[in-house]
């Protein structure tokens, strides 16, 4: 199988992960500040007050991971829809990366909010779970506080490695199917994954090993993906995902 891009599988899978680490190095390191950030103005508020109302500090966390979510999205969407549009020579003559931004601002106006209320979410129930745990086991304050700095660095770090790859591979995926949804060449795709310990088993599913219609949906665990990463998965079949697909010419 050779794919639009000149690549077969292998190769476009090396291809894909040297994008995605370039994509993930530049916001790995500015989630990890954010959900830091967050974490400790939590920990100030709970140390001076006693209180797990982090209402106003969960609202500026999603402020910042807002501004970086966004970032990204742009960032891995354009690069990956530039790279198939590019390879089928009508990028430019045509006005596809203009086509490619209204798209991708549509999408932003449907999941932006939502995956952002996620994340800055779950910083929040983290600091409180510790909390409500510490007092549960009859912990003082002092204590509990102590335990929240100790993990913030490990959990900020965890948390904004994970994120990054998610984000990052879910708008390159969109891109990808995007960009060859704008084309004017017939394309079939096929899922493609890594062959090693860590593909879940759940790709091994029905239509996975097809090459099927570029606007057909493959059969994941039960779930309808146009694309890995869809944002219609379930969690399970979203994070740190790495597979891709390949579009190839209809011959």
């Amino acid at each position: 199988m050779k794919t639009i891009t000149g690549n077969n599988a292998i190769n476009e899978i090396k291809a894909w992960e040297k994008l995605l680490q370039e994509i993930e190095s530049i916001y790995q390191p500015q989630y990890f500040n954010a959900i830091e950030k967050a974490m400790k103005k939590m920990i100030d508020k709970y140390e001076k007050t006693n209180s797990k109302d982090f209402a106003e500090e969960t609202l500026l966390h999603a402020v910042d991971i807002e501004k970086i979510v966004s970032s990204n999205w742009s960032k891995s969407g354009r690069t990956f829809s530039n790279r198939i549009l590019e390879s089928i020579n009508s990028y430019q003559e045509k006005g596809l990366k203009e086509d490619f931004l209204n798209l991708l601002n549509v999408f932003k106006s449907m999941y932006l909010a939502e995956k952002v209320t996620k994340i800055s979410e779950t910083t929040k129930n983290q600091i409180k779970n510790i909390i409500e745990a510490g007092e549960k086991r009859g912990d003082t304050l002092d204590v509990i506080s102590e335990k929240l700095r100790d993990i913030t660095t490990q959990f900020s770090l965890y948390r904004s490695h994970m994120i990054a790859r998610t984000e990052t591979h879910q708008l390159a995926n969109y891109g990808n199917q995007t960009g060859a949804e704008l084309s004017d060449i017939e394309l079939e795709k096929k899922w493609i994954y890594s062959k090693d310990h860590r593909t879940r088993d759940s790709k091994y599913n029905h239509r996975i090993n097809q090459q099927i219609p570029l606007k057909d949906d493959f059969i994941v665990s039960g779930e309808r993906l146009k694309y890995p990463g869809d944002q219609k998965a379930s969690a399970g079949n979203v994070i740190n995902c790495r597979c891709v697909v390949g579009y190839i010419p209809v011959e």
